[in-house]
């Protein structure tokens, strides 16, 4: 089992870009709040131009509100078999009781 992230700050570069910006979110550290305004701007954008019901591929999981808790939804995908995208996806471990 992969140990949990620690939180903290995040080492950015002066020319850092979303890629960097992601990694270090998935390490659970805190963006500077420049970056995270960027980051939600760029996110809206996107948002503006879905549409609100898409198509998925079955199987899908579904799974409910987590309330903004970062460290829950790290868990759903690791039980689930990892982040969206990734093509290596393996078999949830067991929990422990």
């Amino acid at each position: 089992m992969k140990p949990v992230p620690k939180p903290g700050p995040a080492k950015l570069g002066p020319n850092s870009g979303l890629d960097e910006w992601l990694e270090e979110a998935k390490q659970c550290h805190y963006l500077p709040e420049r970056i995270m305004k960027e980051l939600c701007e760029m996110v809206k954008e996107v948002l503006m131009e879905e549409s609100n019901i898409q198509p998925v591929c079955t199987p899908v999981t579904i799974c409910g509100d987590i309330h903004g808790q970062f460290y829950d939804l790290l868990e759903l995908f690791r039980v689930a078999g990892g982040m969206p995208g990734d093509s290596d996806v393996e078999a949830p471990s067991p929990r422990p009781m």
